[in-house]
Parts: C-alpha cells; structure tokens; sequence
C-alpha cells in the first residue's frame, strides 16, 4: 500500500470510528469486512450501542462460518453446495468461488491427462473433457500420436521373423487405410 493508499484508509477509518452511532450494523460490518476496522477498535469508541454490537457480532459468527465452509469446500460438490447454501456469499459475488471450482476442475484434467498412459485412455479423456486445454489445442491428439508411433517402434523392434515382419507390415497397412 502506498503513502496515499494508506492516508485515504486512515482517514476512513477515522471518519467510521468517530460517526460510530450514525453507523447502522450493517455498516459497521462493511467495515470490519474490509479490514478497515475491527470491532474491539468500534466498541472501545464507547459509542457502539449493545444491540448494535449483538447484531454485529452474530452477523461476523456467520461471516466466519461462511468462511469457514468455503475454506473446507475442496472439491467441485462441496462448491457447488456452498453456492446454493450461501447464493449472496462474497465469495460466489466476487466469483471466487467459481474460480476455485475452475481450478478443481483443471487440476482434474490435467491429472487425468498426465494419468493417461494408453490410446483408449487418452480417448476416453478427450470424450470426458471436449473442451479442455489438451483437446482445444491438439495435445491430447499429439500425446495419442506419439503414442501409436511408439507402439510402432515397439511392434517393429519385434518383428524378428519374417512372419512378424509380415504381419506387422499388414496392421500398419490396414491402420493408414482405417484413418
């Protein structure tokens, strides 16, 4: 924060802490949300009425439960219902909850991605996820081709008969005609 930035706080601060009475709870919270002040820093004004105080501390009791269960929502069904649960949450207002299930979901992918050790598996990922980074930008299809290619090498160090030659030379044929 610079020199500005913190003179224009400490102005707001002060202009709260000394209109406390005119401030309603709701009021009071914003401010104690933004880390502008806290509510010892309020009450010890003298000039927070106790049920204004009541409402402000049973409003910040389910501020930090919300907090609460959105730090414990670690997977994209707990998010989901932390968003129906709390649909004026700060944090489903601010998006940040949807950008958390983003990054849930592309730490899914790309384990899923890097998981992905054959063909069939790699087909099935670009079915599951059509959408993802690796099937946008063509990773999922070079990976599959890297893949076939290696198989290849592999089928073709193994061809130590003319049998296998043969035989090998027939799939690698059929599979060019198949594609």
């Amino acid at each position: 924060m610079n020199n500005v930035e913190s003179s224009n706080a400490q102005k707001i601060k002060k202009d709260a802490l000394n209109n406390v009475e005119n401030l309603s709870a709701e009021d009071i919270m914003k401010y104690i949300r933004m880390g502008i002040a806290t509510l010892d820093e309020f009450r010890a004004t003298g000039n927070l009425d106790a049920s204004k105080r009541k409402r402000v501390q049973s409003q910040l009791a389910v501020f930090e439960l919300e907090d609460t269960d959105f730090n414990n929502a670690d997977t994209i069904k707990k998010l989901t219902a932390f968003k129906e649960k709390y649909p004026e949450s700060e944090h489903v207002r601010t998006g940040k909850a949807d950008e958390k299930i983003a990054r849930i979901q592309k730490g899914k992918e790309d384990t899923d991605f890097n998981n992905a050790d054959t063909v069939e598996k790699l087909e099935a990922f670009k079915e599951k996820y059509p959408e993802s980074e690796y099937a946008r930008t063509g990773k999922a299809d070079e990976k599959i081709a890297r893949m076939k290619t290696a198989e290849e090498d592999n089928d073709f160090n193994n061809t130590d008969t003319l049998e296998k030659l043969e035989a090998f030379a027939q799939k690698i044929s059929q599979q060019r005609t198949d594609t």
